[in-house]
């Protein structure tokens, strides 16, 4: 028994509930003053190279499998993109931003810095 001192006199419920799991919160900022280039670049390669950009800003921004990346795209650009050309817009936005712009236009710089290639090869994507 307890002694009366110790009793609540008031009967207690257990109102105490599980943990909740909540969402994080995440409060938009906006983009950092120092980081404003890459976004000032992404727009800049938008107006040609929309896909791209897209798949860029997607890439970066998006946690998720390269091929759930590649359906966003895809839904958002409208059409079918596979993971092949998914990866390889990536890759040539990745040039793109980065500024080695003579590894997509091979006319304006020497070839032999884009490919590793034997040289008849080279003469003959040139000759075109």
């Amino acid at each position: 028994m307890v002694p009366m001192w110790a009793a609540d006199p008031i009967r207690a419920s257990n109102d105490a509930s599980h943990p909740h799991d909540l969402p994080e919160v995440a409060v938009d900022i906006g983009i950092p003053d120092e980081l404003r280039w890459i976004d000032r670049a992404l727009a800049s390669m938008e107006r040609q190279y929309p896909l791209r950009a897209l798949i860029l800003r997607t890439e970066f921004t998006v946690s998720a499998s390269q091929a759930v990346k590649a359906r966003m795209v895809a839904e958002k650009y409208g059409g079918t993109l596979s993971v092949w050309q998914y990866r390889r817009e990536l890759q040539m936005g990745g040039r793109l931003a980065t500024g080695k712009t003579s590894c997509l236009m091979p006319w304006i710089d020497t070839p032999s810095k884009c490919f590793t290639s034997s040289t008849r090869s080279k003469q003959a994507l040139f000759q075109r």
